[in-house]
């Protein structure tokens, strides 16, 4: 007996988060998820291709960090080189502070309006500009990096950056703030880790329709950030797309049909910049449809029109009032449907309402996902899917009349 539907979509999230787990760009288990998602897509009758890029594969064996005699809880910066270094401690709370420290040699804190976001990797593909705090640490020269989050307890590293090449770890703002109550002459720090050279891959699978009049986007990154099973971020939005990927190939759908699954999107957008490179001609492109942190627990599902025409907000709207777990939500940013949005094509991005982002750690696992939730994301994404069927780009799009 052929499982249904809601089943098959918990099976592939199964495998991704609680067999494979952990899915970091370059690892093995990224490329056994890899291998998994083009064997479900050329099972179910898709063309499939894939597009490469290099990476490393970084892991970590410890990390301490003592100040004076104390030892300090404390998490490494993924992609962080090794060290073992014991160093005066300088600290800076802002650009201006930062310029005027004698940071070389040095173990540096940063922290304040350093800190009050991620440092962007150099080779993001949503900034224009180098991130100014990282580029002035390279240039000041400090032997380790000490970056205090705002955020209180089991928070996410600072700096993911493959290219920052000064070892660095991140600590919660109690821990900040008690070190630099206590500003310790000197501090210790030991971080024993490796890296290699790896590379990772997008997925692609093309099915075509039966009187294309464009072709339509569904994706979602498979990818998680390093040692995180990444149920909620983002297994659940991939294991939606392979399930959808037998629904869709059993129809004879009128538009061409491509199913991406990304792989780099925890690491600045790489798989998206890769994406672009081997696909660049985007003006057939209905929609982008892209499942990103779906089926909490808690919290809504929420969806938003992007960039498109006032008639297919209209339709995404009637499509989610028949699920009410399904909200209209404002405009975000933070995932690889951006880089299509910023080229013009109409964006339908899902995510969770009213729920803080799950931590990128130990906790998102299967535990957190709602199944009936998940179930209600795939039935609304497949009737989006058919109710887009004979639309094309000129009706997605907005108006350029006057």
């Amino acid at each position: 007996m052929t499982p249904d539907l809601g089943t098959t979509v918990l099976q592939h999230l199964h495998h991704l988060a609680g067999e494979l787990g952990p899915r970091s760009a370059g690892s093995m288990a990224n490329h056994a998820a890899a291998a998994y998602i083009l064997n479900v897509l050329e099972r179910s009758g898709y063309t499939v291709e894939t597009q490469e890029y290099p990476c490393p594969d970084w892991s970590l064996r410890s990390v301490s960090l003592h100040a004076g005699r104390r030892p300090l809880p404390t998490i490494v910066n993924p992609y962080s080189p090794a060290c073992d270094v014991t160093a005066h401690v300088v600290a800076a709370a802002s650009i201006a502070e930062l310029e005027n420290a004698d940071c070389a040699g040095r173990i540096c804190i940063i922290h304040g309006a350093l800190t009050h976001k991620y440092l962007d990797p150099s080779y993001a593909v949503y900034i224009s500009e180098p991130d100014p705090v990282a580029t002035l640490l390279q240039r000041k020269s400090p032997v380790a990096v000490v970056a205090v989050n705002p955020a209180r307890g089991d928070v996410e590293p600072l700096i993911v950056d493959w290219t920052f090449p000064i070892p660095s770890v991140t600590i919660d703002c109690e821990t900040g703030r008690e070190m630099l109550e206590h500003l310790p002459q000197k501090a210790h720090l030991a971080i024993d880790s490796t890296t290699a050279p790896s590379t990772s891959s997008n997925v692609i699978g093309h099915r075509a329709g039966t009187r294309p009049a464009g072709r339509l986007i569904l994706c979602a990154h498979f990818d998680t950030a390093v040692a995180t099973p990444g149920a909620f971020d983002n297994g659940a939005g991939t294991a939606v797309l392979l399930g959808l990927a037998s629904v869709l190939g059993e129809h004879h759908l009128h538009t061409d049909i491509e199913l991406v699954f990304f792989s780099g999107e925890e690491t600045g957008g790489v798989d998206a910049a890769r994406y672009l490179e081997q696909s660049p001609a985007l003006d057939d492109v209905l929609a982008v449809i892209n499942l990103d942190g779906i089926g909490s627990r808690v919290g809504a599902t929420g969806v938003v029109t992007m960039g498109g025409s006032t008639r297919l907000d209209a339709l995404v709207r009637k499509t989610a009032a028949a699920y009410p777990g399904i909200v209209t939500v404002d405009p975000w940013y933070e995932s690889v449907h951006s880089v299509f949005l910023w080229r013009g094509v109409p964006c339908i991005p899902l995510t969770t309402s009213g729920y803080p982002h799950v931590l990128h750690g130990a906790l998102d696992n299967e535990s957190v996902i709602d199944p009936k939730r998940l179930h209600q994301a795939t039935l609304f994404t497949r009737d989006l899917v058919q109710n887009l069927q004979g639309k094309s780009p000129a009706w997605t799009r907005p108006s350029t009349a006057s």
